[in-house]
């Protein structure tokens, strides 16, 4: 678009708002169309990726199988014989498909698809039930986005003015919590706040049941009670964005204040007011509307989870709930609406940023000042390809230069090509060792320094002792409890087939860390095993064929509580006859009581508490309290002491025997307690560290190094190819990945590190390429990349030996502080039921706890201390990663 270029008469005839509005309808007409073309690129890739096996075929195919099947129960059609009715249904069904374009080839199938897909064309009760669910997400985000905006910049305006005092400080030392996602800080508010101090009742007033996402009668309203219900959600956005927010926010202005046209206004006496609004506000404006934007296209994306841990009826709980029932038509919506809204934020930044930096112009208009590419002919460019590979070929040009090499001292060629290319084959034997273990220690040299300089920060320090622990755990486990092993223990899978591996433990109690806090001494489980007892069991020849068994279990009981239940578990060698057992129960008072009489078949468990004759005998409130209380006393006093369990067992056969452990379950057991299924979480948490670590490093360290090399590439090749990473970093930006990445997790691969592909691949091509393509092009300007061109460096060759060692001390800390996000990625997904099914992990255990209504039920351990390791394996990093980031920018 050429500017037209105005005399001096015509610009004064247009009023400055005139040519501003002719600038800004430019420019958002051009945007408009741009990102309308990248919604309908990046739906349209949603749609191969999900349709690829068939999947939204099947969806429009079982949509008209129910339609037609509901046609057939009524009139004509139902009272036609049974063939006629099944011929019509077939014909109806055919007529339906060709008109979905089913009958298609693919491509043509696909773009049908996209047609329907950017007009929600689902049908109306799937676009009544969007409508519905669209204003509690966008209520939600949009509140909760504005709150944190303009409290983290009226703070960070006011710290800006005094740097370094305590509530300073403070901030800078919260700002790590920013990398826990929403819905962490959403379990930690349910837990403080609904479970311990019972501020806020939860869920308050009408409970969301699942069923109901799919119908949402009632749309969105802000009545008292839905203000209510979005108090926690809302909160926990605000804290996961608030302190990085005010951190981020302060030392932009902190900058700022010292520019001397700042410092002028000071010294005229101007207001802070004044000079906040007009000297420190005003040039900020478009960077703070970019930093608003971006916060919002992120909360968009945390909607899902979040969403799901508070019943709230928005887009994202539609979108989980539809993965829960296979539900491929609000999938693809729920997509193609989160596209969309984020395509819509993005339209209205440009639309704000258009308005405020009077720089911004369209096309040919941009007075920005491009240096022009240096570029060689494509002739040259071949000469040089093919060059390079003849002399690559054996006894060619490199033979010539090698003879020159070994020659005499007077021939020798030393040029630098000749020595590093042949120097090497004319050394001694252990000179290439010799020079490994120099170039070894070299670099050793360079990260002990680097280590010195970390640990001078408090926070590099604690960052290392963290990871350091971590990856101590994460080896130790590895070494003694492998893979197969873990996982055949997490399902159950004893030694024993016929008992469970956590049989002994007890079902869902607290840890015992728990009786330090309280008065009365809470029992412990209790294990007798007539195995280990030796020569207290005795054996007595009663006939030639009946022999008696007799087995005393004695324990001691300190505690000041019943056990939780009693299970006695029988094993007996008998084949034919089984043995006839009578149990036994003695007090330290002195009373005995008889329990029961049975046979015992091979292995059985016998549930003591859970005997109903029994406690009708015993009259009391259960079983156990009926055995560990004196009879007649209404408090129900325990009685201390010795008990025995004497059993009693008749054998009828020769050589049987017959083996029983009693197990009294305690109401605390380990150091984190134990679930419904008796599973003891240590497993889990030891196990998710090692998942927890190979997720977040492979996943950092993947996405960083691509995004390296692409913006690398991009930069240094300029043109096309650089035009097509940004318009492909554009059409990531409007597309919700984690949505994407559980969907090919449902459709394709089960496998977690399918999907953990998938978001690195997303990852590759957001805002991290901007940054490394913003540096690159600052490099790209510089005396030696000059030089190196000039002389006539190959391309490739200038990208890895000059550019991407620039850009080390950016990327190693970007890298490091870059792992916390997949960590929580990981326990997102798992949240989500998106995970290994056969090795515990944080997420899982978090996942299961909130599936059993821990905060109801007052298990708040079983979710918060996955929580806390979570938090601390983010702060560790995050914190190794600012370290860094100091050290190496300060070096740099």
């Amino acid at each position: 678009m050429k500017e037209i270029l105005l005399s001096q008469e015509q610009r004064e005839t247009y009023s400055p708002t005139l040519i501003t509005l002719s600038r800004v309808s430019k420019y958002v007409f051009v945007k408009g169309i741009t990102l309308f073309i990248t919604v309908v690129i990046g739906i349209y890739i949603t749609i191969l990726v999900i349709n690829y096996g068939g999947a939204i075929d099947d969806m429009f195919r079982g949509m008209i199988a129910e339609g037609v099947g509901l046609s057939m129960a009524g009139a004509p059609y139902n009272t036609m014989p049974p063939a006629e009715r099944q011929a019509a249904a077939e014909q109806m069904i055919r007529e339906m498909e060709h008109a979905r374009g089913l009958d298609q080839p693919f491509v043509p199938r696909s773009l049908l698809t996209l047609r329907r897909s950017l007009t929600l064309d689902f049908g109306e009760g799937v676009r009544h039930v969007i409508q519905n669910a669209l204003p509690y997400t966008a209520f939600l985000v949009g509140v909760s986005n504005m709150a944190v905006f303009l409290l983290s910049i009226s703070i960070a305006l006011v710290l800006a003015y005094k740097p370094g005092n305590l509530v300073d400080r403070l901030m800078t030392g919260l700002s790590p919590l920013t990398f826990a996602p929403a819905w962490v800080h959403g379990v930690i508010l349910l837990t403080v706040l609904a479970s311990w101090l019972k501020i806020l009742d939860w869920p308050p007033g009408r409970f969301t049941h699942t069923y109901r996402i799919f119908t949402l009668a009632l749309p969105f309203k802000p009545n008292l009670q839905n203000l209510q219900r979005m108090i926690l959600p809302a909160l926990a956005i605000c804290i996961s964005a608030f302190f990085q927010g005010v951190y981020a926010w302060r030392s932009f202005f902190l900058a700022y204040t010292q520019e001397d046209y700042v410092v002028l206004a000071k010294a005229k006496g101007l207001t802070p007011a004044a000079i906040e609004r007009k000297y420190i506000l005003r040039p900020v404006l478009p960077y703070i509307v970019t930093n608003f934007a971006i916060l919002s296209l992120a909360l968009w994306q945390e909607a899902m989870p979040l969403e799901m841990l508070f019943k709230w009826e928005g887009i994202g709980a539609l979108f989980v709930y539809s993965l829960q029932f296979m539900n491929i038509t609000f999938m693809v919506a729920t997509v193609v609406v989160f596209a969309y809204m984020l395509a819509i934020t993005v339209f209205l930044l440009d639309i704000f940023y258009a308005f405020l930096d009077p720089r911004v112009r369209v096309g040919d208009e941009s007075s920005v000042l491009r240096r022009k590419q240096i570029r060689r002919p494509i002739r040259q460019r071949l000469v040089i390809f093919l060059k390079g590979i003849v002399q690559r070929l054996p006894g060619s040009s490199e033979k010539a230069v090698y003879d020159l090499w070994s020659g005499d001292s007077s021939q020798k060629n030393w040029s630098d090509q000749a020595v590093r290319k042949f120097g090497h084959r004319s050394e001694k034997p252990g000179a290439a060792f010799r020079r490994f273990t120099a170039n070894f220690f070299e670099k050793m040299d360079i990260l002990s320094v680097l280590l010195r300089q970390v640990i001078r920060y408090p926070s590099g320090v604690a960052g290392l002792v963290g990871i350091l622990l971590l990856v101590f755990i994460a080896v130790f486990t590895l070494v003694n409890i492998p893979y197969e092993q873990a996982s055949r223990f997490w399902r159950g899978q004893g030694e024993q087939n016929f008992r469970s591996y956590w049989y002994q433990n007890p079902a869902n109690v607290p840890p015992i860390w728990i009786d330090w806090f309280t008065t009365k001494k809470i029992p412990q489980t209790i294990i007798v095993d007539s195995r280990k007892l030796g020569s207290d069991k005795q054996v007595k020849n009663v006939t030639e064929e009946m022999t008696e068994i007799m087995i005393p279990l004695s324990f001691d009981y300190p505690y000041d509580d019943y056990p939780k239940e009693i299970n006695l578990y029988f094993e007996t060698s008998a084949s034919r006859k089984a043995p006839l057992v009578t149990m036994i129960w003695h007090t330290p008072d002195g009373r005995q009581v008889d329990l029961d009489s049975f046979t015992v078949n091979s292995h059985i468990t016998y549930y003591l508490s859970n005997e109903e004759k029994l406690l009708r005998r015993l009259d009391a409130r259960s079983v156990p309290a009926g055995l560990f209380s004196a009879p007649g006393v209404e408090s129900n006093k325990i009685v201390k002491g010795t008990y025995q369990l004497e059993v009693k067992a008749f054998t009828f056969e020769p050589d049987t025997t017959v083996d029983v452990e009693i197990i009294l379950y305690g109401q605390v057991h380990g150091w984190l307690g134990t679930d419904p299924s008796r599973r003891d979480p240590m497993l889990a948490l030891m196990w998710g560290t090692v998942f927890t670590l190979a997720f977040g490093l492979a996943g950092a360290v993947g996405t960083s190094i691509l995004s390296v090399l692409l913006a690398a590439v991009g930069v240094w090749f300029s043109g096309w190819v650089d035009g097509i990473i940004q318009r492909l970093t554009e059409i990531n930006l409007i597309l919700p990945r984690l949505a994407l990445a559980i969907m090919v997790y449902i459709l394709y691969s089960k496998s977690i590190w399918v999907v953990l592909g998938v978001l690195v691949l997303f990852g590759i091509f957001g805002t991290g390429l901007k940054s490394y393509r913003a540096f690159f092009l600052q490099i790209k300007q510089s005396s030696y990349i000059e030089a190196a061109h000039a002389y006539g460096t190959s391309d490739w060759r200038i990208i890895r030996r000059y550019l991407l060692p620039g850009i080390l001390p950016i990327l190693i800390p970007q890298m490091v502080m870059l792992i916390p996000g997949y960590v929580f990625y990981e326990a997102t997904l798992a949240y989500l039921s998106v995970t290994d099914p056969f090795i515990p992990t944080w997420g899982k255990v978090i996942y299961e706890g909130l599936e059993r209504n821990a905060f109801e039920y007052g298990y708040w351990y079983q979710v918060l201390i996955p929580i806390g390791l979570l938090a601390l394996t983010g702060l560790a990093f995050a914190s190794l990663g600012n370290a860094l980031e100091r050290v190496l920018h300060r070096r740099s």
